[in-house]
């Protein structure tokens, strides 16, 4: 009997911002354009991958044209792969994947209790805090597990971040250090603001290069901002030092990294400052929310003014005070975040045996070296970053992977759009100055951090999830070895 097979989304979709339009981004990082049928099709294969399903509804969406013709187009330009998958690899599943009765519940208690706001009321005595306040219990439980002074609760990283700024007083024409592979937020931010951005490139674990960090000080430098990739750690003892013995600021972005830990210190408590994300695709989620740690109780008072334009009244001794924003947590989003805690350390501990079975299978390989945590350093790894010898290598890597149903990326390639990757911030590029025009100069951007383009065009990475087996784990693992153990020379 023949075996079924399904229909598997093989690119990545991106907006081509020096042509206009949509393309799909193929493995090898081929770049094909895309209309919006393809586009339709895509979203829905990524959902469900039986091929008479599909083709009903290609019917649904565009009668009177041949489904399968228009399935065999995207199958002959490689947009997606027909086969039969090897596993069952649902990675990027973390908190939100684990959502139940339990934050059903907690949601609807905030509702039906008509108090979504974490204070009764205000006036010129101070607050009136609510008896119970899924807020407050949220931010005590987080200053807790990191075991630091203050922690605040906001409505995204990105406000956290913001709102750091504001609190050292980093300001227009000041110069911030970040690494030349981050989350864009970090550089709209900044340039928001006027601050001058300092690019770094990044060292062999995919994050700021401390060696770069200290070429690229100034007389302006007031902070360095450090992410934290995938849940593993940067070289943060190195910046921390770097930073005192400079007398400068070090944040640490912390979005993909709650519940890590370096010789028993958790991260964003190393540098004066740490901000988390708790979006839907992190860890656990709050839907969307963000936090700041803080060590230095002068600074918490301030961001508590910032994140809360009319909280000015509960420090009547500090007035006229400073501005602030809106960047408050609502109830709702803290009740799904305390439910979200119970299932941090179940989330961590399943990532690191799925992460420690790579280690023990692909250990020693020659061509292939599985990227290492630090010594002593334990968390919530999300991806496997396999750096491989050369390119070649890389894209055998990457289209065997796929073939086996797995949603393995190249970070890096000529052709490819990943928005975390310094050649891609458009509009920042233009407004530091790199380039005049980024549509007109983009290729001269890859002559101004060869290192970290050169670092990340031999890494792939395959995302972790809690939801793959320890059985999918060991077979990908042996897989991926017998692959190398079959490379010519």
């Amino acid at each position: 009997m023949n075996k079924i097979k399904n229909l598997y989304v093989n690119c990545k979709v991106r907006f081509n911002h020096g042509k206009g339009y949509i393309i799909a981004v193929l493995p090898s990082g081929k770049v094909i354009p895309i209309i919006d049928l393809h586009m339709r099709l895509l979203e829905y294969i990524s959902q469900e991958s039986f091929r008479d399903k599909i083709c009903c509804y290609i019917n649904d969406i565009e009668p009177g044209i041949d489904p399968n013709k228009v399935i065999d187009i995207m199958i002959d330009n490689g947009i997606i792969v027909e086969s039969e998958a090897s596993y069952q690899w649902p990675g990027m599943t973390y908190g939100a994947s684990l959502i139940d009765k339990e934050e059903e519940d907690a949601v609807l208690n905030v509702i039906r209790s008509r108090k979504l706001f974490r204070h009764e009321n205000i006036s010129v005595d101070g607050y009136k805090y609510q008896p119970k306040c899924f807020i407050n219990d949220f931010e005590e439980r987080i200053k807790k597990m990191l075991d630091i002074p203050h922690f605040l609760a906001v409505s995204s990283g990105t406000c956290a971040l913001d709102a750091l700024l504001d609190a050292f007083d980093i300001t227009y024409g000041d110069e911030v250090i970040i690494p030349s592979f981050a989350y864009i937020g970090i550089v709209s931010i900044l340039i928001k603001r006027g601050i001058v951005p300092v690019i770094c490139d990044i060292d062999e674990f995919l994050m700021l290069s401390s060696a770069d960090v200290e070429k690229k000080f100034s007389a302006k430098t007031k902070a360095i901002i450090c992410m934290h990739y995938r849940g593993r750690a940067a070289q943060i003892h190195s910046l921390a030092e770097i930073a005192k013995k400079n007398k400068i600021i070090l944040i640490e972005d912390c979005a993909q990294a709650i519940g890590t830990s370096l010789n028993g210190k958790m991260l964003g408590t190393f540098g004066d400052a740490g901000y988390f994300s708790f979006h839907q695709h992190k860890l656990i989620t709050c839907g969307e929310g963000g936090g700041i740690c803080i060590k230095n109780s002068d600074i918490y008072k301030k961001l508590q003014l910032i994140t809360d334009a009319s909280r000015l009244f509960a420090h009547r001794d500090i007035l006229p005070g400073i501005p602030g924003s809106n960047y408050r947590m609502s109830e709702l989003h803290a009740a799904l975040g305390c439910c979200q805690l119970d299932r941090l350390d179940g989330i961590v501990s399943k990532l690191m045996e799925l992460y420690e079975i790579f280690v023990s299978e692909l250990e020693g390989l020659e061509k292939i070296r599985l990227l290492p945590l630090q010594p002593k350093e334990y968390g919530g790894v999300q991806s496997l970053c396999l750096q491989v010898k050369d390119r070649v290598i890389r894209e055998k890597l990457v289209e065997y992977t796929r073939e086996l149903g797995i949603d393995t990326v190249a970070l890096y390639t000529k052709d490819s759009y990943h928005h975390d990757i310094y050649l891609n911030w458009a509009y920042a590029i233009e407004k530091i100055g790199l380039v005049d025009s980024w549509v007109n100069d983009r290729d001269r951007l890859h002559e101004i951090y060869p290192r970290t383009l050169e670092i990340l065009s031999h890494t792939i990475t395959i995302p972790l999830g809690i939801g793959v087996s320890k059985q999918s784990a060991y077979q990908l693992a042996c897989d991926i070895k017998a692959f190398h153990n079959n490379l010519e020379g």
